[in-house]
């Protein structure tokens, strides 16, 4: 079993817990995901938590790099200097 596990955005709610993509679920296109590590899977989330992952994300999409192919996707390039 892993140490990390990943998150969507969109279940991150003040006041519930932190939850793990199941196996069968697939990333989708424009959605914000995070990797936490294990100790923070099922803890009840606090403001100053949200914050912090607010503004890393907010970070990380600031330094995206995305190149348009012909076929219309995007190859997205994240670094990790925060």
């Amino acid at each position: 079993m892993g140490k990390m596990f990943l998150c969507n955005s969109d279940f991150l709610l003040f006041g519930s817990t932190y939850t793990e993509l199941k196996a069968d679920e697939y990333l989708e296109i424009g959605q914000i995901y995070f990797a936490l590590t294990k100790t923070w899977l099922n803890k009840k989330i606090e403001s100053v938590e949200m914050q912090t992952l607010a503004n890393r994300a907010n970070l990380v999409m600031l330094k995206v790099k995305a190149t348009i192919h012909i076929s219309g996707y995007s190859a997205v390039t994240f670094t990790r200097n925060w």
